[in-house]
């Protein structure tokens, strides 16, 4: 039997952390959890998500509030693209329709994720909530989070067969929106198909019930 230590220090490898990815278990999965559409991003788009700055894609047009339209600076405002300073054909007219329609599909709101996180570290920019209502909503929390960059950049970093950080297949998830307790949320733990452990999710806040249910 391997020492705890022994355990502890083993790495993943390329392909255990690919069997997480979102879109590999939602189709054994998905008669269990919310309806959710995937959708599958180009390089050119994950590029743009990467450059620093917010800018606004022209073609949105009125699905940004007007309290947007100002210079990038160092406020951290956003600014209104001027499309001769890029080709036109850069921007993402058919993805935008692809999510445009996925929201639609799933009642007009909804939440988003890439192929491992959700933007968690967003609501501070989000009035407090992660829920998509618009294509806005969609930039602004793909290009705002810490957390999404690392999965289009950094998850591959510690594993012990190396090569590329970035995903192979990288996608945004947009999943039916329902007003979730954090408090009711737990993380199951199975080994060999046996429950071998519960905890809860939010391990940052103490909620006295919970005592009584897991003692």
């Amino acid at each position: 039997m391997s020492s705890f230590s022994e355990v502890v220090e083993r790495r993943a490898t390329r392909e255990e952390i690919d069997r997480t990815e979102f879109h590999v278990w939602y189709p054994e999965l998905k008669d269990f959890t919310f309806r959710s559409e995937i959708i599958r991003l180009g390089s050119d788009f994950v590029s743009f998500i990467k450059e620093d700055g917010f800018v606004i894609p022209p073609h949105l047009g009125d699905n940004y509030s007007s309290n947007w339209d100002s210079s990038d600076d160092e406020d951290g405002e956003v600014t209104t693209a001027n499309p001769a300073q890029r080709d036109q054909s850069n921007w993402f007219v058919e993805l935008d329709r692809e999510f445009q329609r996925c929201l639609q599909r799933l009642g007009g709101h909804a939440f988003l994720k890439t192929n491992w996180s959700a933007p968690l570290d967003v609501p501070w920019m989000t009035m407090g909530s992660l829920k998509v209502t618009s294509l806005r909503d969609i930039y602004l929390q793909l290009k705002s989070s810490d957390r999404v960059m690392f999965d289009f950049e950094h998850m591959y970093d510690y594993c012990e067969d190396g090569g590329s950080s970035e995903p192979s297949c990288p996608i945004v998830v947009l999943r039916k929106w329902v007003n979730l307790l954090p408090s009711m949320e737990l993380r199951l733990f199975i080994r060999n198909g046996q429950l071998v452990g519960i905890c809860q999710r939010d391990c940052s806040s103490y909620y006295p019930f919970m005592g009584s249910k897991f003692p």
